[in-house]
């Protein structure tokens, strides 16, 4: 059945929500992640009004300890209220994603979200830096996606130019499951020199 938003959820306007367009593919590619042996965990690049922060809590994060990590550099007026059902499930970070993408690895030093959306800023240095570090903190089997890959016009601030970089430097450690306005990545392999490093500085 296809995602219908809640009725508290509201948008400026009350037009449609952006997550709207991509929810029944979105429906696809979760089902494709493992399941956890514990609780699930999300981290969206980008919070806006909570458009698909709150799909990932009726659809994916729906079992009690489930947790959503969100940032942004703003707070959208009606953020907070959209996510209010679900606030034991959220964190959200006022504050840049290579502050928080940091923190989170600092904080766990090892992979612990089974879906990453990369949704925050539209330049290309920026994007490829949220998905180097976002893809750091993903599962083996999770799910990464990108927003906005046909979007602008100069290299410097298009997201594709950045998706495509990233492509290309990580070729053997994903599958892709599918490529337009998103692009929906799932990871089939370890950075075990990450992880052995890691290890080795922590002994």
């Amino acid at each position: 059945m296809s995602f219908v938003y809640p009725k508290h959820f509201k948008t400026l306007g009350d037009v449609k929500p952006y997550q709207e367009t991509f929810t029944d593919y979105w429906d696809q590619i979760i089902y494709q992640i493992p399941t956890p042996s514990g609780q699930r965990c999300a981290i969206e690049i980008g919070a806006e009004c909570g458009g698909s922060a709150v799909y990932m809590l009726e659809r994916f994060l729906t079992t009690k300890g489930d947790i959503l990590h969100t940032m942004d550099i703003h707070l959208h007026p009606l953020f907070e209220s959209n996510v209010e059902p679900y606030k034991d499930k959220v964190i959200f970070y006022l504050d840049l994603s290579v502050n928080v993408l940091s923190h989170l690895w600092l904080t766990h030093r090892r992979p612990i979200a089974d879906l990453i959306y990369v949704d925050g800023s539209h330049k290309t240095k920026d994007v490829i830096q949220d998905a180097v570090l976002s893809w750091n903190l993903l599962k083996l089997g999770g799910v990464m996606i990108f927003d906005d890959n046909g979007w602008g016009e100069e290299v410097y601030n298009m997201p594709s130019v950045a998706i495509e970089a990233f492509l290309q430097a990580y070729q053997t450690h994903y599958f892709l499951l599918g490529k337009g306005w998103q692009v929906y990545l799932q990871k089939t392999k370890e950075d075990t020199e990450l992880i052995s490093w890691e290890r080795k500085i922590r002994e």
